[in-house]
Order: C-alpha cells, then structure tokens, then sequence
C-alpha cells in the first residue's frame, strides 16, 4: 500500500486536528468546506506574519508544496485521480437525493 503524502505536507501532529477538522465539516458542502479551510489558512497566516512580504512567501510555499503533494495522486497521463494511494484522511460531505424519473420499480426490485 502506497504512503499517503498528504499525511506529511506541513504536519508535525497535525493527525488529531484533521480528525477534529473533520468532524466539525461533517455533513457541510464540499464549497463551504473548502471556504473554511481556506479562511482557517488567511487567518493563520495574518495573525502570525508581520508583514505583507512574510504573509505573501509563506502563502505561496504553502499552496506550492501542498499542489506538488496533491499532483502526485492525480495521473498525468490519464488526468485522473490514482486509486493507488489509500483515502485515510475523509471529510464526509452532506449526502444528496436525486430524484429518480422512472418512479419506483415495485416490488419485485426491493422497493413498496
């Protein structure tokens, strides 16, 4: 099984706050999920930069290393997603219905 990259761009016992992370996201949009995120990231960084000029380097090698990271499960033959490096960091997004244009089968197929 291929080690999961990801686990190791910028985390030094990172593990317990992704799961927090996680939980806390559980159930919300994959857009506001990535907003939050990406909010959590300006927030840091504007709190812990002096400077426009610090803020602006450490925003660039963060989004740099964290592209080079994600690239790498990504195909560049194909343009898709690899399947070989296992999913142990999930983030649950709310569930969708689709409504169906057949109506439903009956019973013989499982459904009243």
């Amino acid at each position: 099984m291929t080690k999961d990259n990801l686990l190791e761009v910028g985390w030094v016992g990172g593990q317990a706050l992704f799961k927090e992370f996680a939980y806390s996201a559980d159930g919300h949009s994959v857009p506001d999920i990535i907003s939050a995120c990406a909010n959590l990231i300006a927030n840091v960084v504007r709190q812990s930069c002096a400077t426009r000029t610090e803020a602006e380097n450490v925003m660039r090698e963060t989004f740099e290393r964290t592209t080079s990271a994600l690239m790498e499960h990504y195909d560049q033959a194909t343009n898709r997603r690899r399947s070989v490096v296992p999913f142990n960091q999930t983030v649950s997004v709310s569930h969708t219905k689709f409504e169906t244009k057949f109506g439903h089968l009956g019973k013989k197929n499982g459904h009243t």
